[in-house]
């Protein structure tokens, strides 16, 4: 499954369930970390 096809189906799932506040924190470090890995690939 391509990252950018789960990372819909992620944002959907966390604008459909709101209360899923474990879910949105859990997809918000996923996030965080995907970002800082591309941040390292660009500085090395």
């Amino acid at each position: 499954m391509p990252r950018s096809a789960w990372l819909y189906a992620a944002l959907l799932m966390a604008f459909t369930s709101r209360e899923n506040e474990t879910f949105v924190f859990l997809f918000k470090r996923h996030a965080l970390r995907s970002a800082q890995g591309v941040c390292a690939s660009i500085q090395s």
